[in-house]
């Protein structure tokens, strides 16, 4: 069961990796597609992925690919609720941060978590208002903005 839980984790993971390497890939959307899949890892606590609920089934029947299934009681098992916590706890503090690693943590206690979450959020506003669809600018924006790009390339 260890096995299945950790499987459906990161093939959750590896589709998060896949479509955040689109070129067309902006900060803002990759924010809101790392928010869905913490939100999937975290659902997994009511609802088994498909791995999970293949390993239940072969528990049940007490056999998998054939071979029979023995309990070993020198193994004890991971608890599910548990690691889905901790992966979907370890997504959020180190994927919506604006400091370094390296800074000591929340020196001044939660006045400071909730600015620096304040100023995560401030600069996914501004980066949706730079990185959205010109089709609503004025004509005049958008050659200003068009000449711009021609001339940083």
């Amino acid at each position: 069961m260890d096995l299945a839980i950790t499987c459906d984790i990161l093939a959750e993971i590896a589709l998060l990796s896949e479509r955040l390497q689109n070129r067309n890939m902006t900060v803002a959307y990759a924010d809101k597609l790392i928010r869905k899949r913490i939100l999937f890892i975290d659902n997994l606590k009511e609802k088994p992925g498909t791995k999970r609920l293949e390993a239940r089934v072969a528990v049940k029947e007490g056999n998998f690919c054939g071979f029979t299934l023995i309990e070993n009681i020198k193994i004890s098992a991971i608890n599910p609720q548990l690691l889905l916590t901790s992966v979907t706890n370890n997504f959020k503090r180190r994927l919506f941060t604006t400091i370094s690693s390296n800074e000591p943590k929340s020196t001044f206690g939660p006045v400071q978590t909730n600015s620096k979450r304040e100023e995560y959020d401030t600069l996914l506003k501004e980066l949706k208002v730079t990185s959205g669809p010109q089709r609503n600018l004025p004509a005049s924006e958008k050659l200003k903005l068009s000449a711009c790009a021609e001339d940083s390339n």
